[in-house]
């Protein structure tokens, strides 16, 4: 079914609308998300608070790192030395 996920991490989606605690016991208890399903058909996953925001911060690393790059080729970037010095002044004020 899923390359990702293995068959005790698919629940049917009318386990997690009738036994709602199932599927997040399981997902506390592993730390590993769950994959609802309908008919065969991906339809959600679902993980804890904690690892939703670890997803997000390494989104939002990617982009920044992607930024950067995109800066740098554009000629916007700072050298070490230059971006001290700022930081330096910006803090000892």
């Amino acid at each position: 079914m899923s390359n990702f996920f293995s068959d005790d991490e698919i629940f049917p989606i009318s386990t997690m609308k009738m036994k709602p605690g199932v599927c997040i016991n399981y997902i506390e208890q592993t730390g590993r998300p769950a994959l609802l399903m309908t008919r065969k058909v991906p339809k959600a996953v679902i993980l804890t608070v904690s690892q939703y925001e670890k997803i997000i911060e390494k989104f939002q690393l990617i982009e920044d790192k992607e930024l950067a790059i995109q800066q740098i080729k554009e000629g916007e970037g700072i050298i070490h030395c230059d971006a001290y010095e700022q930081l330096m002044k910006h803090f000892n004020r």
